[in-house]
């Protein structure tokens, strides 16, 4: 007979419980770089792929994707809370991307795109020639 009447109080709880961790899940921020690694087929040569960018802010706002060394301002967007941007990766370097907040143009998130070989560049022997 009690624990009849305690099935309703935890079906309700279990109900809050989803709704406020779902509600969490929403308002999580998340900026990710896929593939995030380039493959190049010897050390120092330019590596090419495409690049697609997603992320998600906490709030409505707006934001700019913005190479970190070279402070390139890839794309912006206006009045959203999320995003998608595709890109041609072209380095010989790994490279990181920022989210900034235009208003405040404070850095919101980070993510990289790493660049790796299949061969290390062996250095040659030089010989001398006579003829």
């Amino acid at each position: 007979m009690f624990f009849s009447s305690l099935i309703p109080i935890i079906i309700l709880l279990s109900l809050l419980l989803t709704s406020v961790q779902a509600e969490q899940l929403i308002e999580k921020e998340m900026f990710t770089a896929q593939p995030e690694k380039c493959v190049a087929l010897r050390q120092g040569k330019v590596c090419v792929a495409d690049v697609k960018f997603n992320w998600q802010a906490p709030k409505m706002g707006d934001y700019c994707l913005v190479e970190k060394v070279e402070q390139t301002v890839l794309h912006c967007w206006q009045n959203r809370r999320s995003g998608t941007y595709k890109f041609v990766f072209s380095s010989q370097q790994s490279l990181q991307f920022l989210l900034v907040d235009q208003g405040t143009n404070r850095v919101l998130l980070e993510s990289k795109v790493e660049v790796s070989w299949v061969y290390k560049t062996k250095q040659k022997k030089r010989r001398w020639r006579l003829f």
